[in-house]
């Protein structure tokens, strides 16, 4: 309102119009107010946030930093399961819910580390924690209470079969109580290795790296070498540390060159801390694909760990995947050839297979790769697992693709020139027929899996529940009648108790003397009698719990028999479960190979499948080379390969700018193609060697 209307208004006019104003001006210092107050709420919120974001990073990079410590530990839990069989099963139980309890208090600790252990939102969170521990806890009460009634039908029988000694005269009661009268060895104590604990590493990137030569001699030649005319190569690669929480980044590396002014010998510098790409003239460093390696063999899909590196820089779905089928192709390939000539020279070898599905296989997706025609369409596929027994002198761990679980199939993995003289399998028939390729090899299959039809068929809770409503003198009772009838529950408890007491005694065996071989021997001995009167008890068994099939050619399970299954595994397996006991390297059981596959199951659960056979073969070639250098001592696995790959892509790279200078090319003009397989050629793989021998 301008000056002139306001001396046209009366004095009530003016009077109105003050107090409007003055009613305005309120309104607005109390929105200006309510603005201040919701500002300073979203700034107090957006602190919490941040706070909860920086919580989050750093249990994140701690977790990760912790999970090759946490590999290793697994791995030690591992060869302690390998040796379960030889406790009670009150003790196996045991181990296992003393470890779920340990995670439990694991997780509620991490969990308390973050922004979000307060507030009414995470309660249920901890409760969940909480309720966990105690069920299990509550659980592990029930385990021990199963454990004693376990050990008392155990000590019962025991009793009892010395109290009744002599009275049974037929052969397979002999049997049972020579096998429930053998008294186990005492188990060997084991020495806990002290753990290293955390080793701090630094493995920081910077946005340009520069590297120098220092020896300016000919490695070839012996000449002296001069800076070339244009000095330096210069790559950009983008690279990342395998740890998550380090920053991506496009890396400019800059390399000096020199040439040999005698013989033309190129030598370029690569610096500690540069990273280099997987093939020249491509921006996929070398450490990313490790990391991707490394990811991947850690079981977790790849997908979450390239997705932050595909957004940033734009690069297309499929980039990262085809630049780690190359990265395979060119550095991990070499060391797994390496790997199978080992496993073909193993004159034992375990073998084990799982479901892995690829789509290429069942029909749901092509691949440049191969011809549709070429390609055996099935709806499961697998991964067969290869390793060489716990103590032979070469140790490996190996996998191979399998397109279906059939003979044909294993043969193409499992080729006819590997010198095996004993696999050691579960009860699949498409190993048995791998012998008739391998005249004078031997089958053995596994005892473990024997054992748990007979932990079904014997079903210890309900004859502890019979046994814990009974005192001492009853139950005794209870069981010599058991005994004087031969009943099924006796003779199953014989054979089944024959496996856990050859357990027993194979873990009496010290590994670390020299007469190691001479104590197993002695031991498989004492098995032997163990093994043969429980294969005298189960012929029982067969008799009473099988018949003839409608050709007389052979037996089958009585149909609605709870123990024909029993009766009938062991009557397919009986032929193949004594050859450990003839060559002291041969273990009873597939429990190293069974390890193996394991982390194979964690990878499959996260991932799902794989898209082409490719794909799945260059799986199984990255879990070969981690598995098997870890088994023959490589803690670093990451750092050696990078030294690895860096020594292999220095000496491609150099052989082929050699060949480029002596024919007059120059530096400043880029090589377009790269076959670095074929580049490879003469270099000294034997530097790199992961199989000791």
């Amino acid at each position: 309102m301008t000056k002139n209307n306001l001396q046209n208004l009366s004095k009530d006019e003016l009077l109105k119009l003050l107090l409007q104003s003055q009613s305005e001006l309120t309104e607005t210092k109390e929105a200006l107010e309510n603005t201040r107050n919701e500002l300073k709420k979203s700034n107090e919120k957006n602190v919490m946030l941040e706070e909860q974001l920086t919580g989050v990073q750093s249990v994140t990079a701690e977790g990760l930093t912790q999970l090759s410590e946490l590999t290793n530990m697994l791995n030690k839990r591992v060869f302690i399961l390998d040796d379960v069989l030889s406790k009670s099963l009150k003790g196996q139980l045991e181990f296992a819910f003393a470890e779920q309890v340990e995670w439990i208090q694991n997780a509620r600790s991490l969990f308390n580390q973050t922004p979000f252990n307060k507030g009414s939102d995470v309660k249920g969170s901890k409760k969940k924690l909480d309720d966990a521990e105690a069920a299990t806890k509550k659980l592990n009460g029930s385990i021990n209470n199963a454990g004693r009634s376990i050990k008392r039908v155990a000590k019962t029988i025991a009793e009892a079969v010395t109290a009744m000694a002599g009275i049974d005269k037929t052969t397979y009661g002999k049997a049972a109580a020579a096998i429930n009268s053998f008294v186990e060895p005492a188990r060997k104590d084991e020495e806990k290795k002290k753990s290293k604990g955390r080793v701090a590493k630094n493995r920081a990137t910077t946005k340009t790296v520069s590297a120098s030569l220092k020896n300016h001699i000919c490695k070839s030649c012996g000449g002296t070498t001069a800076p070339y005319e244009t000095g330096k190569l210069v790559d950009k690669v983008i690279g990342a540390n395998h740890k998550l929480n380090e920053i991506l980044g496009v890396i400019k590396n800059i390399h000096e060159v020199e040439v040999c002014e005698k013989c033309g010998q190129v030598s370029i510098a690569i610096a500690d801390n540069q990273d280099v790409p997987v093939v020249p003239n491509r921006e996929i460093g070398i450490d990313y694909m490790l990391g991707c390696s490394d990811f991947i063999c850690r079981g977790m899909a790849l997908n979450n760990y390239i997705s932050p590196i595909r957004d940033m820089f734009e690069i297309g779905n499929d980039t990262i995947s085809y630049n780690l089928h190359d990265f395979v192709g060119i550095y991990i390939k070499p060391l797994y050839d390496a790997i199978i000539r080992a496993a073909k020279e193993a004159p034992v070898l375990l073998l084990d297979g799982t479901p892995f599905d690829c789509l290429e296989s069942q029909g749901s997706r092509k691949s440049k790769d191969r011809k549709p025609e070429e390609v055996t369409v099935s709806k499961s596929n697998y991964i067969l697992s290869m390793a060489a027994p716990a103590h032979a002198k070469i140790q490996f761990t190996a996998y191979g693709y399998l397109e279906k679980r059939n003979f044909d199939s294993i043969r193409k993995v499992v080729t006819p020139d590997y010198k095996f003289k004993t696999l050691v399998t579960d009860g699949f028939s498409g190993y048995e027929q791998l012998l008739d390729e391998h005249p004078g090899a031997k089958l053995q299959h596994c005892l473990v899996h024997l054992r748990r039809y007979l932990i079904v068929a014997f079903d210890f809770k309900n004859y502890c529940e019979k046994l814990d409503v009974l005192d001492d003198e009853e139950c005794k009772a209870f069981v010599m009648k058991d005994i004087e009838e031969a009943s099924d529950k006796y003779l199953i408890y014989s054979a089944f108790n024959a496996i856990n007491k050859i357990y027993a005694l194979e873990n009496c065996v010290d590994y670390s003397k020299d007469n190691y071989l001479e104590q197993l021997n002695s031991v498989r001995e004492k098995a032997r009698e163990l093994l043969e009167n429980a294969d005298i008890v189960m012929s029982e068994m067969i008799k009473r719990h099988m018949v003839s099939n409608k050709n007389n050619t052979g037996l089958v399970g009585k149909k609605g028999d709870v123990y024909s299954r029993a009766c009938v595994y062991w009557y397919q397996q009986q032929p193949f479960i004594k050859e450990f006991l003839n060559d002291p390297l041969v273990p009873p059981d597939t429990n190293i190979v069974e390890q193996a596959v394991r982390p194979i199951t964690v990878f499959r659960k996260n991932a799902n499948w794989k898209a082409t056979i490719s794909y799945m073969e260059d799986l199984c070639m990255l879990y070969s080379v981690f598995m098997s250098a870890k088994k023959n001592g490589i803690d670093d696995v990451y750092g050696w390969l990078r030294t690895y790959c860096r020594d292999l892509y220095k000496y491609c790279i150099e052989k082929q700018w050699t060949t480029y200078i002596r024919e007059g090319k120059s530096l400043t003009k880029k090589i377009l193609t790269w076959d670095m397989v074929s580049l490879s050629d003469g270099f000294d793989f034997s530097k790199y060697q992961i199989i000791k021998r």
